[in-house]
């Protein structure tokens, strides 16, 4: 039989509103998943470009023995420049994807060397969180000193977003 035509109404908003619980559920994972991969990413902003054949890794070490003190030894599983090249000559951030968790934590660490310089380091953190959690790495200076944040901070910003959505 046919289903009464009360009973398709009522069933048509049930319907679609599970989808759409189902979907925002489903783009809530998918972030947490995103946010989870580039834990052992940090993204350096303000490394002047050499040429275009630039040898990222390089100019990177080169980078953090200089100014933040960091001996060589350090392992990468990748480093590139992010995006095409700017028309003004200002220089593209570097992502740098760490082989090892704790050399992220120890670059991260030194930040704080570069607070009054035209550098900075930061969280390799997708678009979606920066935007709507407002999330802003200068706000975690305080009185001059990187208030040091554990990358969980991250996930618990996306759990935030989850309940307040």
């Amino acid at each position: 039989g046919r289903w009464p035509p009360g009973l398709m109404k009522l069933k048509q908003p049930v319907r679609k509103e599970h989808c759409e619980s189902k979907c925002k559920e489903l783009e809530n994972k998918l972030l947490y998943a995103e946010v989870y991969q580039r834990q052992e990413n940090l993204r350096l902003y303000g490394i002047e470009e050499t040429d275009e054949d630039e040898n990222s890794l390089k100019v990177l070490q080169s980078f953090l023995e200089r100014q933040c003190g960091i001996e060589p030894g350090i392992e990468f599983q990748r480093v590139h420049r992010i995006g095409k090249p700017r028309g003004d000559g200002s220089p593209r951030a570097i992502i740098a994807r760490f082989l090892r968790y704790d050399d992220r934590e120890l670059i991260f660490a030194k930040a704080n060397k570069l607070k009054d310089t035209e550098y900075r380091i930061s969280a390799d953190l997708p678009k979606e969180i920066v935007i709507e959690g407002n999330y802003n790495q200068r706000s975690w200076w305080k009185q001059g000193k990187l208030v040091r944040q554990p990358f969980s901070t991250a996930l618990n910003l996306i759990n935030y977003l989850l309940i307040e959505s």
